[in-house]
């Protein structure tokens, strides 16, 4: 119970920073609309995405917000009810749920329903922002979880790990 709450409160404090980067986005680099942090590798840039990754499905406002809140209510839920939680668990539902929120808070407060992405690497044409970098490492987190800490499998290979 202890850690769902401190899960929560980690939630909380990645949700206010991305905030705060966004709005820090959104005063100094939508006026200049981009900045290159390292020349043919990294920008910034001022973005408003109407969609989900990569600019997919624009304009289905209203699907993003029910799939965003249900999962983000399940993990949360999940946080209190699911019994055989580990540090990876534990973390994955953090960063997904906390991402997710940081999300949902552009698509419901921005006028237009946007998300605001500023972060461009030259090798991944789209541009993204930190709340979906915590929704894809908690993602990747959760898919390792799953597959290596709740399957028959997964469990005797830490079980091997561990006498050895």
């Amino acid at each position: 119970m202890i850690m769902a709450v401190i899960s929560l409160a980690i939630m909380a404090a990645l949700v206010v920073a991305d905030q705060l980067i966004k709005l820090l986005v959104t005063n100094v680099l939508q006026p200049v609309g981009m900045v290159d942090v390292i020349p043919g590798f990294l920008d910034f840039r001022y973005v408003r995405n109407f969609g989900a990754a990569f600019g997919m499905m624009e304009g289905k406002t209203w699907f993003f917000l029910i799939v965003t809140s249900l999962i983000c209510i399940a993990l949360i839920i999940g946080l209190f009810w699911y019994k055989k939680h580990n540090w990876l668990s534990y973390t994955a539902s953090i960063l997904i749920v906390a991402g997710g929120i940081g999300n949902l808070i552009d698509r419901i407060f921005n006028e237009g329903h946007f998300v605001t992405d500023y972060i461009h690497v030259s090798f991944f044409p789209p541009v993204f922002n930190f709340a979906d970098i915590l929704v894809t490492l908690g993602t990747i987190g959760m898919v390792i979880y799953v597959i290596f800490f709740t399957t028959k499998k997964g469990k005797e290979m830490a079980k091997k790990e561990k006498q050895e």
